[in-house]
């Protein structure tokens, strides 16, 4: 097996990252597009606006009259037609506005803020990661700089190379075993600060970095 640099798995785990970052703000988007658009409607809309909540009030009438009389009470009946009739009436209200060119223009630019804004908030997360990652690996590099300090001359030139990303073919019977146990450690390191500052990923753990 080939050693991997600190900065190897440094880089790794940021275009990880990305990936995933990038890759759950396209599902959100698309799970909250229909969504977005009936809350911007709504938002440029008062009728609309006025409609959903009576819906929503009337929805919230029948289901408190149901839980206590039952479903079959005549007076839950009537709050299910009078629900019933309150969703139509805000359905028939957002179709009108679908297909209203001002209305249409209004949330067109709404939509178009809020996707600026999930790119900024998005940007910003990428860029706390990058600041918490570079600090770490500060004190990696500073922690292993010690530790060479305080190692024999054959061991520092072992480590110094390793820091530089130099790839060197280590067999299992290689007389400097404790190399590939050091680096081994630092991917665990590494991933154990992945894992502290974002959680257990979707998909697979941030732990990946950590094998063998």
């Amino acid at each position: 097996m080939k050693p991997v640099s600190l900065n190897h798995t440094m880089i790794q785990m940021s275009q990880r990252l990305d990936a995933y970052l990038d890759a759950r703000d396209a599902e959100i988007r698309q799970e909250e597009s229909g969504h977005d658009e009936e809350r911007a409607l709504r938002a440029v809309d008062s009728l609309l606006a006025h409609l959903h909540k009576q819906a929503l009030d009337a929805e919230i009438h029948f289901k408190r009259l149901e839980k206590q009389r039952g479903a079959k009470d005549p007076m839950a009946q009537i709050a299910a037609d009078m629900m019933d009739s309150a969703k139509s009436a805000y359905l028939t209200r957002l179709l009108e506005a679908r297909e209203d060119d001002a209305v249409q223009a209004a949330v067109k630019s709404m939509l178009l803020r809020l996707d600026e804004e999930r790119e900024a908030e998005l940007a910003e997360t990428k860029q706390k990661f990058w600041d918490r990652l570079n600090a770490f690996h500060l004190r990696m590099r500073k922690q292993m700089e010690a530790e060479q300090h305080n190692a024999d001359p054959s061991m520092a030139l072992f480590a110094m190379m390793m820091m530089n990303g130099i790839n060197a073919g280590l067999s299992a019977h290689n007389p400097f075993d404790g190399i590939q146990k050091q680096m081994r450690r630092q991917r665990t390191f590494a991933a154990a600060f992945a894992e502290a500052s974002f959680g257990p990923q979707p998909g697979g753990s941030m732990s990946a970095f950590a094998g063998s």
